[in-house]
């Protein structure tokens, strides 16, 4: 039987090693250089990343309070903050910063699903246009022989 974080309303484990939270919840270069030029402060940028991190686990945004402390300790360990639990968070969510937060994550996270298929797109067709092009140079080529 599956256990109730591997079901599909996935929830946080409730015990979490030191592999899991490197695999699943430390911030890549890119989504810490995002973090930093949409935040003003190290609470917000914690914020950002900790409902970032956790969405895309879950698949869904979680309040500040639901995140387990390791979590948010690991994450503020990623960005040298000294803010590692949920207390200092919450007061930043409390004071309704969450709403612009989530739009902001939204954004990123949905350029993100739809950057690469339209890259790959781009790249297939030219290609295919440089395949078409140098076939009908071959084939008229052929022609004058």
């Amino acid at each position: 039987m599956s256990s109730v974080h591997e079901t599909a309303y996935p929830r946080f484990k409730p015990e979490l090693t030191l592999q899991e939270l490197n695999d699943i919840y430390t911030p890549s270069e890119d989504e810490l250089t995002f973090a930093l030029n949409n935040s003003r402060t190290i609470p917000a940028c914690l914020a950002l990343l900790v409902l970032m991190k956790t969405a895309q686990r879950l698949g869904y945004f979680v309040k500040l309070a639901e995140v387990p402390p390791p979590i948010i300790a690991h994450i503020a360990k990623c960005i040298s903050s000294r803010i590692t639990t949920r207390h200092g968070l919450c007061d930043y969510e409390q004071e309704g910063n969450r709403q612009r937060l989530l739009e902001i994550i939204r954004g990123y996270l949905d350029n993100q699903s739809i950057i690469t298929p339209i890259a790959l797109s781009y790249r297939s067709h030219c290609k295919l246009r440089k395949l078409s092009k140098s076939w009908r140079i071959s084939s008229m080529s052929s022609l004058k022989n």
